[in-house]
């Protein structure tokens, strides 16, 4: 038997995750058009991101409160990393520039 069959993990929220997307939309608005956005790139825009911010995983209300006020105290650090994010995948697209 699989733990996944006695615990109910669907819980764990990262809330990194939640801003990274939210920023990468603002992000996006403020950019040309010509940008891709393209299922790949922007999937690949938040992974980049992800990859260099620090996780915060909650898993109660209390704990989003939380998570959600460190992300706070964070979001200068998000908006430069999402930024740096679309600049790389847009100059490295994992996929010809047709």
């Amino acid at each position: 038997m699989s733990i996944t069959d006695n615990y109910d993990f669907s819980i764990i929220e990262n809330t990194m995750k939640e801003r990274v997307i939210e920023t990468l939309e603002t992000e996006l608005d403020k950019r040309d058009s010509s940008l891709c956005r393209c299922d790949e790139c922007v999937i690949d825009m938040v992974c980049y991101a992800l990859n260099r911010l620090k996780p915060n995983y909650s898993a109660s209300l209390y704990g989003a409160l939380y998570s959600r006020a460190e992300a706070d105290n964070k979001q200068k650090e998000i908006d430069n990393i999402v930024e740096e994010a679309v600049t790389f995948v847009s100059t490295h697209p994992s996929h010809s520039k047709e």
